[in-house]
């Protein structure tokens, strides 16, 4: 949709801000805020203040790309800590800016009052300012920030430079408008990616199914089955062999090799765990890292075409089991300790069926199932080696590598096609809230539904 532009316009002075319309004013940040403050630095962990929490305390991790308002934060602190002079209470249409970091620059609205650590500024705009209308502003400077930030080795944004700040802004009535306006834009665009994002979830859903089904049940739905005595396994074709995984290795399961961080970035090519949560479960050999070794580590830790890998601890308990396995590698490779190395036998099993079948639902659920959580998630070779598998013929399993392989094309690329428009819409909604706080759109007269109307 096109809108309309205003018809009298001045250069601002500020390069990043342009062309304005005649009737905006552009000042520094501090003619537009009453004060502006930084956050408190937290009580320790063991503090008394952590009891019978009631207080919203923001740090940087609460602050998203897509949202701006801050409702709700990840930790909270007792009011005593308030109330005993430990920290600050803010009040409600404050505006946060992160001040260091990696989310240097971020910006959040808190509309009731909270707390905030002292990696954040706070601004408490003027009387003559909408708050929703400087947040706004402020968002579609980040790089600006960082910019400024960077002019330090520290790369911190503390309140003098936080004051500096450019804005361009009219009359509180019309920043009033704009800010509505964007409220109602932003949320209608948000609506289509939550939408699209709901899509690629029921995809990967789909995508994680056909697999199992293909790789447990076969292709034929009309195909005798029987019960495979394994209760998580059920039933299967009934010329399906079903054995543990142990039977269809050459050699026992293995750990990798552990070596310290100066022996890392050249050498030979190494698996690590990261590489092993990778699309497709192939591990891509041209992006692995380099370790240096001697030549019997690389005859020890050798990974060889079909080999899978096994993540044997996990900080969340869903990664436990994950496997990728090694085609055709053209060069040496290693494995590092994270994992574990299964040399499958390639005259009884396809390495790409063996690793369909070991990243299905059933048998990740099998290995969570049976593994053991303190303060991450393990498991050991022998639970790994007791997984009961039904195994068809090669010449089916090649079949069945070949209908999965065909549909997940098709699923990725419908995918891909959702991640393009969750990425055009994000940029569209950039571009809109940029020309409606910059004045390079003329939102005064279009008129937005009440709150909570579609």
């Amino acid at each position: 949709m096109e809108y309309p532009v205003y018809e009298q316009m001045k250069y601002s002075g500020v390069d990043y801000l342009g062309d304005v319309p005649n009737h905006w004013e552009t000042r520094r940040l501090k003619f537009y805020s009453e004060r502006v403050y930084t956050g408190s630095t937290p009580p320790s962990n063991e503090s008394e203040y952590y009891l019978a929490p009631t207080e919203d305390w923001f740090t940087p991790s609460d602050f998203s790309d897509d949202k701006l308002k801050l409702t709700n934060s990840n930790r909270k602190l007792s009011a005593k800590a308030v109330e005993d002079g430990v920290v600050k209470r803010f009040p409600g249409k404050s505006i946060l800016v992160v001040g260091i970091g990696a989310t240097l620059g971020k910006i959040g609205l808190a509309d009731s009052p909270f707390l905030c650590n002292q990696q954040i500024n706070v601004i408490i705009p003027s009387k003559n300012m909408d708050a929703n209308f400087l947040s706004y502003s402020l968002r579609v400077k980040v790089e600006v920030m960082q910019i400024i930030s960077n002019a330090t080795t520290l790369g911190i944004m503390n309140q003098e430079k936080t004051k500096l700040i450019e804005i361009s802004a009219p009359e509180k009535e019309e920043q009033t408008q704009i800010a509505k306006f964007l409220d109602y834009k932003t949320a209608q665009i948000d609506r289509l990616i939550e939408k699209k994002k709901a899509l690629i979830e029921n995809l990967n859903e789909q995508r994680i199914a056909m697999i199992t089904q293909a790789v447990t049940k076969g292709l034929n739905p009309d195909a005798p089955m029987k019960d495979s005595e394994v209760d998580w396994l059920g039933e299967v074709p009934d010329h399906w062999e079903v054995m543990k995984l142990r039977f269809l290795l050459n050699e026992s399961l293995a750990n990798g090799i552990f070596k310290k961080s100066e022996f890392w970035g050249q050498g030979t090519k190494v698996i690590n765990v990261t590489d092993v949560y990778v699309h497709n479960d192939i591990i891509k050999i041209n992006q692995l890292d380099r370790l240096s070794c001697d030549k019997d580590e690389v005859k020890k830790y050798s990974a060889k075409h079909g080999d899978f890998f096994l993540v044997r601890s996990s900080l969340k308990l869903e990664g436990i089991g994950k496997s990728a396995t090694v085609l055709e590698p053209t060069e040496d490779l290693v494995f590092e300790c994270h994992v574990v190395r299964g040399r499958p036998n390639l005259e009884a099993i396809n390495p790409r069926f063996l690793n369909l079948l070991l990243n299905s639902k059933y048998a990740i659920s099998n290995f969570i199932a049976k593994s053991n959580i303190v303060t991450m998630a393990t498991i050991d070779q022998e639970k790994f080696k007791s997984l009961f598998l039904g195994v068809p013929p090669l010449d089916e399993q090649q079949e069945i590598c070949d209908h999965v392989d065909s549909t997940l094309g098709k699923i990725d690329g419908m995918v891909s096609v959702t991640n393009k428009t969750i990425d055009k819409l994000n940029e569209y909604r950039t571009s809109l809230i940029t020309a409606a706080v910059t004045g390079k759109i003329d939102v005064r007269e279009v008129e937005t539904p009440k709150q909570g109307a579609a």
